[in-house]
């Protein structure tokens, strides 16, 4: 079984990354696993529950990028936290 994972970030080069990779799979026939990282910092007396709000918005981020590239039949999975 042949697995890419494909880290995505807020860099303009995102895009191109996915197509990029999701053109590579498509050659070897292989699975997409997308993922974007994001980190909080635990301060006492911070915000409260960030993270479902930052893993929310890390989906929005996903979803909107493969909306924008071509998927070749490509079997692409999104890391749901």
């Amino acid at each position: 079984m042949k697995n890419i994972l494909v880290p995505i970030g807020s860099h303009e080069n995102a895009l191109n990354t996915l197509q990029y990779a999701i053109d590579f799979a498509e050659q070897v026939n292989a699975k997409i696993y997308l993922v974007h990282i994001f980190s909080s910092s635990k301060i006492s007396g911070g915000f409260i529950k960030i993270d479902p709000i930052l893993a929310r918005d890390s989906k929005k981020v996903l979803k909107d990028q493969l909306s924008l590239v071509n998927k070749k039949n490509v079997e692409i999975w999104m890391y749901k936290s």
